[in-house]
């Protein structure tokens, strides 16, 4: 018998859009599959062709990892069911854990990203200081940082007022965080895109005055065209992945608004966060120089004639 004490309205709330759910839950695995290959595949690379770079991408797979397996276990509608027939200590202890997840490995990947635009940022305009940049040459060390203090701080926040944590049409995933983690939540979202988008709007234009430099590309040219373009469309994707998210979080502390259209921006949301996942790892393997062709080694496809970048 389920504990009603841990049911955000009725029990039917966990399953009342399967059909979302379900096609969430396979574009999500998808995704997931993706991105553990995708590890594989850049572990393979030598030693040598592994740039500052190269270990941003590796985290943000980690990160979507997370992500993607955390929302899989916190929206199942089976295994949920299974969970509010626990005592309530048993089922809030799984929910906290996911929701724990979910929440830091997203600030984790939107810190991580932010290095990344930085690197991108002091490689491209100030090719000078890299050897003496402190950020860029520990690279490691920061990444890792993201890491703890997203999961200390959204640990600490998270479990501060638990009480009123429900299970409901997400599952686990709570309806509405506390108040501390909304604030936690926002201003990673705001200090990461500030950063972001300030760093890739000078990456941006530099790469454009080096494009426009020469009427005839040599090779090296080339990777920085492709490389341009590559920037271009990660950061149209940054720009956009924070709409939903933030419209997400704000319909979602509004009352007035009904709570149907709360929970279809929130799938919105979800979705989009997952495909625009998916996208980067497909954009990651075309737009890359060589990366493609060191997969297709790898698999055995073709005789690679460029090594990767």
């Amino acid at each position: 018998m389920e504990n009603s004490s841990i049911i955000c309205d009725d029990i039917t709330d966990l399953c009342v859009d399967s059909a979302t759910s379900t096609v969430f839950l396979s574009i999500d695995t998808f995704c997931l599959i993706l991105h553990v290959i995708n590890i594989f595949f850049l572990k393979m690379l030598e030693k040598s062709k592994r740039t500052a770079y190269f270990w941003i991408v590796v985290n943000i797979s980690i990160c979507d990892i997370m992500t993607c397996s955390t929302f899989f276990l916190a929206i199942f509608c089976e295994l949920n069911k299974r969970l509010i027939t626990l005592s309530v200590v048993g089922a809030r202890t799984f929910q906290v854990t996911v929701t724990i997840f979910a929440f830091s490995s997203f600030v984790a990947r939107n810190f991580v990203l932010a290095i990344g635009t930085y690197e991108w940022h002091i490689s491209i305009c100030h090719p000078l200081q890299v050897e003496s940049n402190k950020i860029v040459n520990n690279m490691k060390l920061c990444v890792g940082a993201a890491w703890i203090i997203s999961f200390v701080l959204l640990t600490i926040f998270i479990l501060t007022d638990s009480a009123e944590y429900c299970f409901g049409e997400f599952g686990a995933l709570i309806d509405k965080p506390n108040n501390q983690t909304k604030v936690a939540f926002a201003g990673s979202i705001t200090t990461t895109f500030i950063t972001s988008a300030i760093c890739l709007s000078k990456v941006w234009r530099e790469l454009q005055r080096m494009q426009s430099r020469n009427a005839v590309y040599t090779p090296d040219d080339l990777i920085v065209k492709r490389s341009a373009q590559y920037i271009r469309v990660v950061s149209i994707a940054l720009y956009l992945s924070y709409i939903p998210t933030v419209m997400s979080a704000v319909f979602n502390s509004v009352d007035v608004i009904s709570k149907s259209i709360r929970n279809m921006i929130r799938w919105i949301a979800y979705f989009y966060m997952t495909v625009s996942s998916i996208s980067n790892v497909l954009l990651y393997f075309l737009m890359t120089p060589g990366y493609h062709i060191q997969v297709m080694k790898l698999l055995r496809l073709r005789t690679p004639t460029v090594e990767p970048q």
